[in-house]
């Protein structure tokens, strides 16, 4: 739907969910799948 074009700033993994923090804006996603959150074309 949307590319992420930013810079990851933080990067924190708990349990089955990935909290990335990208330049004040924080996108939670379950699955732990960073690689398909960047590439979601």
């Amino acid at each position: 739907m949307f590319s992420l074009l930013v810079t990851f700033r933080t990067i924190t993994i708990k349990d089955d969910f990935c909290y990335v923090q990208i330049i004040g804006i924080t996108y939670t996603y379950s699955g732990g799948k960073i690689q398909d959150a960047i590439n979601d074309d």
